[in-house]
């Protein structure tokens, strides 16, 4: 039996793969093809130039027989996968268009109405009576009142400026006191009183200080106000005021502490040589700028006192000095004193009273309609006349005024939501006092009111 040739198996890749090889893409062994001997010896002849001319001609046998087997290591080309189709990306383009379409249609669409009224100019001149009476009752011509008053007593300190050379003693007042017994103490003129420091002044005139009064088992003392005169002359007098002077002529007896005498204000104008003095000009000005002062001070307390609804006018008020004394007497700052006791008076009304009446006379007159209202007016006061016997004052007014008819701007937008242009002019027109109308819708292919009011703005002019 003749012997059975051995078959050999050797490794080949096809130059092009083949479909079985694209679907075991992912298989490393290399194709197995079983040749006999022959074919083998064949194989084996092939030479590796041939890959030099492959592609010239696929159709050639020189191509076909320029093949030869490729190395283990070479793998097959891995074909691209087949993308699948993203869900996500469909999904982020719609979310993307219904934004879109949300700004166009929800949030872009906006109409905005603009609105000239119709204005009517009013100018009156009248006068209205203002009387200061609980009882009184508003008519067209009279409107009531009130009367503030205030009053004040100071006392001013101005500094002297003059110089001259005198001898003078400081003067003051003092009150002498009884603690001793009900009878009253006579004290004659130039009776000593003197100061914890020493100092001594002297009554100017005669006193009866009166008897204590006795309540129970306690003396209530008497008292009496008293002028002194320093003992000396010279600025070392013009000391401040002293809580207890006593009575030398008492010392030894048991009335030395039971009459003592105090001082309210300083001792002033004692000078030894050449001193400072006030002069005619000095208190001139100072009672002129004392008055000044007091009345700017009365007014600011009664501006404070004038209730928020009321006011006053330039004219109204009525100031009055009641009393007035300049003490020409240096304290030892050379300052002489003027003391003031002042009132003012003022009358004050509500000025919205005036303007009710202003605008009923100038709708009987039928220059404006009843249902027409005040955009804007002014009032102007002139000088007023005051009775101040009868508690009246005739006060000429001054009125400029625009009027116009309200327009509620609320129920106009609710009424104009979701209408087209012609029908929300129509409605617009529609209302009385319309001088002017401007409809503009955004972007430009808005034709409709949008129903959110917060997209509609109105205005009127």
């Amino acid at each position: 039996m003749a012997q059975q040739k051995k078959k050999k198996l050797i490794p080949v890749t096809d130059i092009v793969p083949s479909d079985s090889v694209i679907e075991q893409k992912t298989r490393k062994e290399p194709t197995q093809v079983i040749l006999s001997d022959e074919a083998f010896s064949d194989v084996s002849d092939i030479k590796i130039d041939a890959f030099r001319d492959f592609g010239k001609s696929s159709h050639s046998a020189s191509s076909r027989a320029a093949l030869q087997p490729l190395p283990e290591s070479w793998e097959t080309p891995t074909p691209p996968r087949r993308k699948k189709r993203s869900y996500k990306g469909i999904l982020a383009g719609m979310v993307v268009l219904a934004a879109a379409m949300y700004v166009v249609f929800g949030i872009l669409p906006r109409v905005t109405v603009s609105i000239v009224a119709k204005k009517i100019p009013v100018q009156l001149q009248t006068s209205f009576s203002v009387v200061a009476t609980s009882s009184i009752t508003m008519t067209d011509t009279q409107v009531p009142g009130e009367i503030v008053t205030e009053q004040k007593t100071n006392i001013f300190k101005f500094p002297a400026t003059g110089k001259e050379t005198t001898q003078q003693k400081a003067k003051g007042t003092v009150v002498i006191f009884n603690t001793y017994s009900t009878a009253p103490q006579v004290l004659v003129a130039t009776t000593r009183l003197q100061s914890p420091d020493g100092k001594i002044f002297r009554l100017v005139n005669r006193v009866v200080v009166p008897g204590a009064k006795k309540s129970g088992a306690v003396l209530e003392p008497g008292s009496i106000e008293a002028d002194v005169v320093a003992d000396q002359t010279g600025a070392s007098y013009n000391i401040d005021p002293v809580d207890k002077f006593t009575i030398p002529g008492f010392q030894g007896s048991d009335k030395y502490n039971k009459f003592y005498a105090s001082s309210v204000d300083p001792m002033a104008g004692g000078s030894d040589g050449q001193t400072t003095v006030a002069t005619n000009d000095d208190v001139d000005k100072a009672q002129q700028d004392a008055v000044q002062k007091m009345k700017d001070s009365i007014t600011s307390t009664i501006a404070l006192k004038i209730p928020n609804e009321f006011t006053y006018v330039k004219g109204s008020e009525q100031f009055q000095i009641l009393t007035k004394k300049v003490d020409t007497r240096l304290d030892k700052d050379n300052n002489f004193t003027v003391a003031l006791e002042a009132q003012e008076s003022v009358v004050i009304f509500k000025e919205g009273d005036i303007k009710s009446l202003l605008q009923k006379q100038a709708q009987q007159q039928g220059t404006i309609p009843t249902d027409y209202a005040e955009q804007q007016g002014t009032i102007t006061y002139d000088q007023p006349v005051v009775d101040w016997k009868g508690g009246s004052m005739m006060l000429p007014v001054s009125y400029k005024a625009i009027f116009w008819k309200p327009i509620d701007v609320n129920q106009l937008r609710a009424n104009i939501l979701g209408k087209n242009e012609s029908d929300l002019k129509t409605t617009v027109l529609s209302l009385q006092g319309i001088d002017k109308l401007t409809v503009s819708f955004w972007p430009f292919w808005v034709s409709h009111v949008p129903s959110s009011s917060s997209r509609v703005t109105i205005t009127v002019e």
